[in-house]
């Protein structure tokens, strides 16, 4: 008998929306336009063309057609009723005190920062103790007319000479002949980058990115940092030294007598589960919740009849049917017979209660493929 032909897929149609290359979903339509028929009785409406669309306010400022930001004003008129109390003039201008008498500068509102603090505090400029007489001190920077409003320069000089100061605290880069401060590793930005891609921060300019190679010896594999290529790079960092060898096949298991083949850690696969993966599942198990007895336990496996809860073979084991390294608890209910073949296959993995019977049903077909 001939075997049955295969049967091939149909096509998937396009949406009929013109401009739109995405497959259709329902109604001839894809997805999105579908939605929008949906809510709205058009493919083509979406929920902007049917709000209704409001004029921008403008400011409320005299002769100004600016959009409104904060207060009904524009930017530029929102900082002047800001620092001057009105409309006009510069916001920065330096303007006097709105109170008669007073020759201090404009801080807010028309008022100096002492009348303003007063008016925020006990709601009358005038009120508190009185405001000290205006004294402009002058910039010492010779030449230099502005005023110093804090300490004994200017604003303009002030910032010059912070500057000057961050750049004479900043290290120069370790090049010679290099003035640009230190960025890492000693260098600078530009010498950096040169350094952790050739290993050398004046390297790079003659050989082209494509033709790096590692600068150990015999690897001719691509260079990926400070001259060495990704594996070499990467015992370099964290072992001192390109040439390590962590995963030696030829390396044995570290306990004194043992000749077996090292696992992690310095050990073989059965002094690791001794002395490192056993104490920790011990440790997870003394601070899982809940207590299970001896009869409650037997009880259990008889439940079970004494055999696999997967696959029905006989018992080896007794399983956590939530890991309690996935925060599963040493109830009666969370514990169930399993054989040994099931038991390292389901390993410390949880699926959910949703995904468990799944699971169960992957590695019952693993086992079934699994030669005998």
């Amino acid at each position: 008998m001939a075997p049955a032909s295969k049967s091939t897929k149909k096509p998937k149609k396009v949406c009929s929306v013109e401009g739109c290359s995405l497959f259709v979903s329902s109604r001839a339509l894809c997805e999105k336009h579908y939605k929008r028929w949906r809510l709205y009785g058009d493919p083509l409406l979406t929920s902007k063309d049917l709000k209704p669309r409001s004029e921008p306010k403008l400011c409320r400022a005299p002769g100004c057609d600016r959009k409104a930001v904060s207060k009904g004003c524009c930017d530029k008129h929102y900082r002047q009723l800001l620092v001057n109390g009105g409309f006009g003039g510069h916001p920065k201008q330096e303007t006097g005190c709105a109170i008669e008498g007073c020759r201090w500068p404009r801080a807010r509102t028309g008022l100096c920062r002492h009348h303003y603090y007063r008016k925020t505090q006990y709601g009358d400029p005038l009120a508190g103790t009185p405001v000290p007489p205006y004294a402009k001190r002058l910039c010492q920077i010779e030449g230099c007319t502005e005023e110093a409003p804090i300490g004994t320069m200017c604003r303009k000089h002030a910032k010059a000479q912070s500057r000057k100061r961050a750049s004479a605290a900043a290290k120069p880069c370790g090049v010679e002949g290099c003035t640009k401060p230190v960025f890492m590793n000693g260098y600078c930005q530009g010498h950096n980058k040169r350094f952790r891609a050739y290993g050398d921060p004046l390297g790079g300019r003659a050989t082209p990115i494509k033709d790096r190679r590692c600068s150990v010896a015999g690897c001719d594999e691509r260079a990926f940092a400070h001259g060495m290529c990704m594996p070499h790079f990467g015992q370099y960092r964290y072992h001192g030294d390109p040439l390590t060898r962590v995963n030696d096949p030829d390396r044995g298991c570290s306990v004194p007598g043992c000749e077996e083949q090292h696992r992690a850690a310095g050990f073989c696969a059965s002094h690791h589960t001794m002395y490192v993966t056993g104490p920790k599942r011990r440790s997870k198990i003394r601070q899982a919740q809940g207590t299970c007895t001896g009869p409650q336990l037997l009880a259990r496996i008889e439940y079970f009849g004494a055999k696999c809860w997967i696959c029905r073979d006989p018992m080896e084991a007794v399983d956590h049917v939530k890991p309690v390294i996935a925060g599963g608890a040493m109830w009666p209910a969370n514990l169930r017979p399993i054989c040994r073949s099931c038991n390292s296959s389901k390993s410390g993995r949880w699926y959910g209660p949703a995904g468990l019977a799944a699971q169960a049903e992957k590695v019952l077909a693993r086992k079934a493929k699994a030669p005998k």
